[in-house]
């Protein structure tokens, strides 16, 4: 027996059928007609939206957009559920909630396990002394 053929001995079958999230997806398309969903984050109650060429991220909690209007884009912080919201080549960061935590400015926001009298994880700026316990 070959080492693929130990790991391996019948079918994978992948057991999950999405349906909770196809029905919160049909949820969001009816709730929002006008807006293509882009993405529905997993790390907070946001939904990523497009209409009209342009994007928005929508709490849907408060029923509000971030920014109070359209971003470019928006990036995940390595491995947080901290995410950047990016409008005019600025990013803005952003909590799980949906709260700004940062002002929008040139920044590279990226999360970080430090030592220093004990662990801790960290968000920190490559452009400013900027540092966020999390």
């Amino acid at each position: 027996m070959n080492r693929k053929e130990q790991f391996y001995q019948g079918n994978l079958v992948y057991h999950d059928s999405f349906e909770d999230y196809h029905q919160k997806e049909k949820i969001y398309k009816e709730l929002y007609p006008d807006y293509d969903l882009l993405e529905m984050l997993d790390v907070g109650p946001l939904l990523y939206l497009k209409k009209d060429g342009k994007k928005y991220m929508l709490n849907i909690e408060t029923n509000s957009f971030l920014t109070g209007g359209s971003i470019d884009s928006y990036q995940m912080v390595d491995t947080c559920h901290y995410f950047t919201l990016i409008k005019n080549k600025k990013k803005a960061l952003f909590s799980n909630e949906g709260n700004q935590i940062t002002d929008f400015r040139n920044a590279h926001f990226y999360s970080k396990h430090e030592y220093e009298g004990g662990y801790h994880n960290r968000i920190r700026d490559l452009d400013s002394n900027f540092v966020l316990d999390i």
